[in-house]
């Protein structure tokens, strides 16, 4: 699963909160409602869904988050408490799924992938796009007019 920390800066800073204070920006995102901590966990790798939910709760395998007005509000700690109870019990999304049997961590592929992008617009004189395709890199170079597709392993886009 991708740790709270890297799930933040990738998916929170990075997308337009870098100038502002990291508190400032997280505490506009919580509390979410149930379809916003399911689509933050399956983001970090973990293949959440309202009846998977239901189950872990109803099974008392995960305490849920509390309700107001009969709706589920999820914190940070709600959702990690949850995903990593998900995370036990295996269900992971395709690319986690990928990079366990690659032998390398959600974590390690986002670093990887940020890593990436500007050593090879600084090498390449290129536009380069890093994106996901089940468990592989996706590397968009050169202009949208004509783009160059190259599709690599985690492993590989650590070397590029």
């Amino acid at each position: 699963m991708l740790s709270r920390d890297l799930y933040e800066y990738f998916f929170i800073l990075l997308g337009g909160g870098r100038d502002l204070d990291r508190a400032q920006v997280l505490a506009g995102e919580y509390p979410k409602n149930t379809q916003e901590a399911i689509g933050e966990m399956r983001t970090r790798g973990i293949d959440a869904n309202p009846a998977r939910l239901e189950y872990l709760f109803s099974r008392g395998l995960a305490k849920g988050p509390r309700t107001v007005g009969g709706a589920r509000v999820w914190n940070p700690k709600d959702i990690d408490r949850v995903a990593a109870a998900l995370e036990q019990l295996e269900f992971l999304t395709p690319k986690a799924q990928a990079c366990s049997a690659l032998g390398v961590s959600l974590d390690d592929w986002h670093r990887a992938l940020l890593d990436v992008a500007p050593r090879m617009n600084n090498q390449l004189g290129v536009d380069l796009d890093v994106g996901s395709v089940e468990g592989f890199a996706t590397l968009v170079m050169g202009p949208m007019s004509n783009p160059k597709v190259k599709f690599v392993t985690p492993e590989e886009a650590k070397k590029l």
